[in-house]
């Protein structure tokens, strides 16, 4: 085969460009995967924060067993994405009694994952969020969820990442700086 044969010779040309476009169309494909469920994974944990805050913020009074059952709301909020090692709900209730405002009940449930309040704990004075301040004798309820995101693609070369996202509102109904012990959960470790 004589050299200018070769040059004008276009017979799998077409395989060595596909050849060369696949791993970069396979990164794309799979890259866009993950960053698709990370979006839709933010938005239930968006959604969850603000139901759990919610939930607990329009009751007249609150129980244990109240909380529990919110806690058990959580799988079905986070479906598809629920793995009880992955999350972490923390339920605070925050008042502010004459200028000492102060962390009088917390509660934690909804999955297993380690994580502690960046609210801080009963008894503290709690690092409230984005600047929010309480009034005298106002009161919060603070929803905080953690999740530990581990991608499906190649979860060896990306780090896993933890989301975090919290939620304040306040008591519709009445003041719910007590907890109402009927057998429920109790406490926050």
């Amino acid at each position: 085969m004589n050299l200018s044969r070769f040059k004008s010779d276009n017979s799998g040309m077409m395989a060595v460009e596909f050849a060369l476009l696949l791993p970069v169309l396979l990164i794309l494909f799979l890259g866009g995967f993950e960053v698709t469920r990370y979006v839709l994974l933010q938005q239930k944990i968006s959604k969850t924060t603000s139901s759990m805050s919610d939930l607990i913020s329009r009751l007249p009074s609150v129980s244990e067993a109240e909380i529990s059952n919110s806690f058990n709301a959580v799988q079905h909020l986070m479906e598809p994405y629920f793995q009880n090692s992955d999350i972490k709900v923390i339920i605070s209730s925050v008042f502010n009694n004459g200028g000492d405002v102060e962390i009088y009940w917390q509660r934690c449930g909804g999955g297993t994952l380690s994580a502690a309040s960046q609210i801080g704990d009963v008894g503290d004075v709690p690092v409230l969020p984005n600047g929010f301040t309480l009034d005298d004798g106002e009161e919060a309820i603070i929803a905080e969820v953690f999740y530990s995101f581990t991608p499906v693609i190649a979860p060896d070369f990306i780090a896993v990442n933890s989301v975090y996202k919290v939620r304040v509102t306040k008591p519709r109904l009445g003041a719910l700086i007590t907890i109402s012990d009927d057998g429920g959960v109790s406490g926050c470790s």
